[in-house]
C-alpha cells in the first residue's frame, strides 16, 4: 500500500512540475491520477481523501481548454487546479 501512496504521490509532484504541458497529455494525466486516488482513498477509508479527488475530478470535467494557455504559458486548467494538486499531495 505504502508504494501505491509513494506513487501517486509521484504523479502529483509531476503535474505541479509541468505547467506548461499539452493540454491533453494533463487532463489525461490528472484524470487518471484522480481515479488512482479514488481507489487509495476507498482501499484506506479516508474521507477527506476521496472528496478531494472527486470533486478535483468534477472541477475537470466543468473546464474546457479553448483557450488553453494563460498570457504566461501556463494552461488555463492547471491554474485552476494548481491548488486542488497540492492539497491532495498533502494528504496523501
Amino acid at each position: 500500500m505504502e508504494n501505491v501512496r509513494e506513487q501517486i504521490k509521484c504523479s502529483l509532484v509531476e503535474l505541479l512540475e509541468n505547467p506548461n504541458i499539452r493540454p491533453y497529455l494533463f487532463r489525461t494525466r490528472f484524470e487518471r491520477s484522480m481515479i488512482r486516488i479514488i481507489k487509495y482513498a476507498e482501499k484506506t477509508n479516508s474521507e477527506l481523501l476521496y472528496e478531494t479527488a472527486s470533486k478535483s475530478l468534477e472541477k475537470l470535467k466543468s473546464i474546457t481548454d479553448k483557450s488553453n494557455t494563460t498570457s504566461c504559458g501556463m494552461l488555463r486548467s492547471y491554474t485552476l487546479l494548481e491548488d486542488n494538486i497540492k492539497q491532495l499531495v498533502t494528504l496523501i
